[in-house]
């Protein structure tokens, strides 16, 4: 409710609060693997996920672990046999994830990659509310 009056930083960190929400919610009787839930924090935490839409974030994270397992297993199986997630691993992570979103679309068909935002459409003359400034003199 209180979203609207505030900063764009604030509001930004709750964004990523409710998709870090929406990332940790599985359904019962099926944990995740040490490995795919190290990529999911991974996806939350480092921004990844700020761009996909709240009710994606769950199918995006799905897609994404399916994408690994298929192309870039080697990925999963190191994290899972060194229990580590180091520099090099994280890397690795970040390539899948660039080549990933070139075939991830969102809900409503477009895409979150940088570059592929949907043209803007400029306001026309009657839609631009323009504010006055006034200066007043000190005394």
């Amino acid at each position: 409710m209180f979203a609207s009056d505030l900063d764009a930083a604030s509001r930004q960190q709750l964004d990523r609060g409710q998709r870090l929400m929406a990332l940790l919610k599985q359904p019962a009787y099926s944990p995740y693997p040490i490995e795919e839930m190290t990529v999911s924090l991974w996806l939350g935490t480092t921004g990844r996920l700020d761009k996909v839409p709240a009710d994606d974030v769950l199918r995006f994270e799905t897609e994404f672990l399916d994408f690994l397992r298929r192309s870039h297993d080697g990925i999963l199986s190191a994290i899972r046999e060194s229990l580590k997630f180091e520099d090099d691993t994280a890397s690795a992570v970040s390539d899948a994830y660039d080549s990933f979103l070139d075939q991830f679309e969102t809900s409503d068909g477009s895409s979150i990659k940088i570059g592929k935002e949907a043209a803007a459409e400029a306001l026309g003359d009657d839609e631009v509310e323009q504010e006055q400034i006034v200066k007043q003199k000190r005394g």
